[in-house]
């Protein structure tokens, strides 16, 4: 997984967005720390996620609560704050298009050791 900071990950969100989409590798979002608070993944590896831990409350497939694109590239810290409570996924959608979630990182650790992390990088320690 890659770390990129929340202010650089805003700048570059269209970027970002499209490298989780057709990369299909995770981004960690951090703030003050290295250790990101969210992390962005591609949907087919959530999709194969939700299947593979399925005890976590937070797993819906598809997604119940997205955010277009501009929306959360706008309200980032929303987006982080959501995750970091570790109460659900947020979906980010673009031209109605699911083209990320956004997991807290315990559970992005958790479906990375069922599957394997995306892309087949492997996930934070």
């Amino acid at each position: 997984m890659e770390m990129h900071p929340a202010n650089a990950v805003r700048n570059a969100w269209a970027a970002t967005i499209e490298y989780v989409f057709f990369g299909g590798r995770a981004v960690g979002v951090t703030r003050r720390s290295a250790t990101p608070h969210v992390v962005l993944v591609p949907p087919n590896w959530y999709e194969q996620a939700c299947a593979a831990v399925n005890d976590w409350p937070l797993v819906t497939w598809p997604v119940s609560e997205s955010l277009t694109s501009n929306d959360a590239k706008n309200s980032i810290s929303a987006v982080i704050s959501m995750a970091r409570g570790g109460s659900r996924a947020t979906g980010i959608t673009y031209h109605g298009t699911l083209r990320a979630v956004a997991v807290p990182l315990g559970w992005y650790r958790q479906a990375a050791d069922a599957i394997g992390a995306p892309g087949g990088a492997e996930p934070a320690q």
